[in-house]
């Protein structure tokens, strides 16, 4: 088979971009990349100038990538980055620890402070202790709700103005397709690339790598020759969304571009007119929990009531 020229120079492309036929050389692909991710951060004004955005950095190739992307956009938008990584308490393949090692290494490469949170430590309890509970909601659900209090509380904590997270389009289509299937409107109603800071205690979330699929995450990476872990986490294969992904990645190999058709689509076409239906209840009082001061729309807030149930037993 005859080898592609990059479009952009004379070198052997190193990929083609399926969906579009853009044969790319290593180099390009990269900026490719980077710009694509620029212009959808620009586009939704995720990042404004002088802004403190605290990074979920899990030591996974999506998070150590947008680490890098950001970093290299900080230098036209001039913002801080605050990395942080939460530390689960995954003892199983030493998960954790390598993560956490990983993350290290990535940040002091470009000349930043990690910041490690230890559940164990902080809160009583680690994912481990969650998992040998056997509670009935999924272990990939609970580990989801233990990363937003905490990015959320250390968000409050560190006067950060956003947090950012290394959600990929693979992943956006997963929730939307999964909230489908089970007829969420008002989840499908709120889902977004970048959601605002409400009453000063639920801090401003944004996903810019919402655009970018999951195999082009990867060539990212691996062409930079960013070091991430490239082992799956042992609770992973719980995950109800993996299948949803596979799903997906079939429906792709039929037709190039559908994740990323059906993405867009859904929030040009389709949102919209599920919050002019839904009325989401964003009116709903939010208190503040009793016991940690988070916000919650109960006197109790979700996490709280897990650390009381894993604590309890």
């Amino acid at each position: 088979m005859r080898r592609k020229f990059c479009r952009f120079c004379s070198e052997f492309a190193a990929t083609t971009i399926k969906y579009s036929g853009l044969p790319l050389c290593k180099k390009h692909f990269v900026e490719y990349l980077e710009k694509r991710v620029f212009k959808t951060v620009k586009k939704y004004r995720m990042i404004q100038e002088g802004e403190r955005i605290l990074l979920g950095v899990s030591g996974g190739k999506d998070s150590i990538a947008l680490l890098h992307i950001l970093k290299d956009l900080q230098k036209e938008l001039k913002f801080e980055i605050i990395p942080l990584f939460i530390d689960l308490g995954i003892q199983l393949n030493k998960y954790s620890q390598l993560s956490g090692e990983i993350a290290r290494k990535n940040c002091e490469k470009l000349g930043l402070d990690l910041i490690t949170v230890k559940i164990k430590n902080e809160y009583g309890f680690s994912l481990d202790d969650v998992f040998s509970k056997r509670l009935k909601r999924p272990i990939c659900s609970v580990c989801g709700l233990i990363k937003r209090y905490v990015l959320n509380r250390k968000a409050i904590e560190l006067s950060a103005d956003k947090v950012a997270t290394g959600h990929n389009l693979n992943d956006e289509a997963s929730f939307i397709l999964q909230n489908f299937i089970n007829m969420d409107i008002e989840l499908l109603s709120r889902l977004s690339p970048i959601q605002p800071t409400f009453n000063k205690l639920l801090i401003g979330r944004i996903k810019p790598l919402f655009e970018i699929y999951e195999d082009e995450i990867s060539l990212y990476v691996t062409f930079k020759n960013l070091e991430y872990i490239d082992i799956a986490c042992p609770y992973a294969k719980e995950a109800s969304t993996l299948q949803l992904k596979n799903i997906l990645i079939q429906l792709e190999n039929i037709r190039s571009g559908a994740i990323l058709t059906m993405v867009r689509g859904f929030h040009k076409k389709l949102k919209p007119i599920l919050q002019n239906k839904q009325k989401i209840e964003e009116e709903k009082e939010l208190t503040t929990c009793k016991l940690c001061g988070m916000p919650t729309s109960t006197e109790i807030c979700s996490f709280c009531r897990l650390k009381s149930k894993i604590i309890k037993n």
